[in-house]
Parts: structure tokens; C-alpha cells; sequence
């Protein structure tokens, strides 16, 4: 029976990255402008119904849930579920899949972290836990606002484009990127912290980074800790077992390495949704 179970879970999990990679693929193929691939005679007719009433509501659904961090937490679930965890009443699904203070911007809560809390009795928060929350939401508040907003109505004005045509201009956008995604990550934590729901740190000084491994160990840590659970780690245990490179072999240790990682970061190009026109 432990077995079937465990088998019934690996069928789900596949099942749901399959899923989710075909309608990343599908988004990719259909509905950017200028695709070539949207010319192909099986691609123009799944394109034709996609936009077709009722189909063309439920496509929009599914990709308002695929490129959203409600998919992210859907595939941890489902990893950990498949991996033998408890599954969440209704109730505490919903609210580790659609929490309120981190569905727009993230960060991404992880679903073992929400099993602990639902497990473990309420305690009542502190004044000097009121305090250092609110301090937190005032702070991402004024990063935000008094400072990634106020850089973005100087250099854009209001309607404008980012201008990204030197090294400077990039430089001011990944400023403001910064100050404006770590602003809101810190709000998410503020209110997690209020309302004691585990809430990840999301950034550590990463333009502080030495390295480029570095810099992704600090910048977006909760999606960075997501893809190594959900895809590096995975990957890599795989191919070893699969290879089973001995120490000399070091053309598969770097085969195994090179594809441990385009894995993660295909996955991540895909669901921000990088184009190739």
C-alpha cells in the first residue's frame, strides 16, 4: 500500500511539471508576437481555440496561475506531498498557496515551513514583536515609495520606458529593481512577522556579492532556495546515480554540473517569460 502511494505521488508530481512545462511552451509558441511557431498548422488551431469563448477565459486563467508565484507554491506542495508530507486541510492550503501579503511579488514560502506552524499552537505576539514587524513594513514602505518610485519618476517620468541603451542606464534599472523588489519583500516579512507566518528573507546585500554564485545566494533568496529544492538538487542526484561518474571522468562531472544548472535557470527564464524576438 506505502508503495502504490508512493507511486500514485511520483505519477501527480510528473504529471504537474509536464503540465505546467507544456503551458509555459504552449504561452511561448501561441502568443508571442512574431513566433514562427504559431504558423505551424497543430500550433494554429490550439491557437485559434485558445482564443475562442469559454477556452479563451480558461487559457487566461491557467497563465495568470502559471506565471504567477501561486504555480511556484503549488509545485513545492506537490514536491512535498510527493516526498511523503502531510497534506494541508483546505483551509491551510489555500492559505500557503494564496497568501494575501505575498501573492503579487513573492517572496516563496516553503510548504514544510507551513506544516511546522500548522502543527504548533498560535503564541501571542509580543510589543517588541509589533514593533520590529511594523518596522519592517516601514521600511519596505519607504523603499519602495520615497525611493525606488521617486528614482523611477526622475529618470521615466510618468508613462516613460526605462532607458537601458549604456552600461549607466542599466546600472539606474537594476538599482531601481532592487530597491522596489526588496522594498515590497520587505513589507511581505513585516506582515508575516505580524501575523507569525513564515516568511522567507528575500534579499542580503547582494551588490555586495564577490561572485556571481555569490550574488544568487543574496538576491531573491526564497526563489533561489525554491529551484535548488525543486530542480538543482534533483537534477543532479539523478544523473549521478544514472552516469555514475567515477573521480577520473571529468567530462560527465561537468556534463552533471553544466545540466544541474541550465535546468533551474530554463525554468526560471521560462516563467519570467523571456522571449527570443
Amino acid at each position: 500500500k506505502a508503495e502504490d502511494t508512493r507511486r500514485l505521488s511520483t505519477l501527480v508530481y510528473v504529471l504537474a511539471f509536464v503540465s505546467v512545462g507544456l503551458l509555459f511552451v504552449g504561452h511561448k509558441m501561441l502568443l508571442e508576437p512574431g513566433n514562427d511557431f504559431a504558423n505551424w498548422a497543430p500550433f494554429k488551431i490550439v491557437g485559434v481555440i485558445s482564443q475562442q469563448w469559454p477556452t479563451a477565459q480558461v487559457f487566461s486563467l491557467l497563465q495568470l496561475v502559471a506565471f504567477s508565484y501561486v504555480c511556484l507554491r503549488l509545485i513545492d506542495a506537490i514536491r512535498a506531498v510527493g516526498a511523503g508530507e502531510r497534506l494541508l486541510d483546505p483551509v491551510a492550503l489555500a492559505g500557503f498557496l494564496v497568501p494575501f501579503f505575498m501573492t503579487p511579488s513573492g517572496p516563496i514560502n516553503e510548504y514544510e515551513k507551513h506544516l511546522e506552524m500548522d502543527e504548533t499552537e498560535p503564541t501571542i505576539p509580543s510589543a517588541a514583536h509589533f514593533v520590529d514587524s511594523v518596522w519592517l513594513i516601514t521600511c519596505g514602505y519607504f523603499l519602495k515609495f520615497a525611493v525606488a518610485q521617486s528614482l523611477g519618476l526622475f529618470v521615466r517620468a510618468i508613462g516613460g520606458t526605462w532607458p537601458v541603451a549604456t552600461f549607466w542606464d542599466s546600472a539606474v534599472f537594476l538599482t531601481y529593481v532592487f530597491f522596489e523588489f526588496c522594498g515590497y519583500s520587505l513589507i511581505a516579512l513585516g506582515v508575516g512577522k505580524l501575523l507569525s507566518v513564515p516568511t522567507p528573507v528575500n534579499f542580503n546585500h547582494p551588490y555586495l556579492a564577490t561572485s556571481f554564485a555569490d550574488f544568487w545566494t543574496r538576491w531573491h533568496m526564497s526563489l533561489g532556495t525554491f529551484v535548488k529544492r525543486t530542480f538543482y538538487f534533483p537534477v543532479r542526484v539523478w544523473l549521478t546515480r544514472t552516469l555514475r561518474p567515477a573521480r577520473q571522468e571529468t567530462t560527465k562531472v561537468h556534463f552533471i554540473n553544466a545540466l544541474a544548472l541550465i535546468v533551474p535557470f530554463t525554468f526560471v527564464g521560462l516563467w519570467h517569460r523571456f522571449t527570443w524576438v
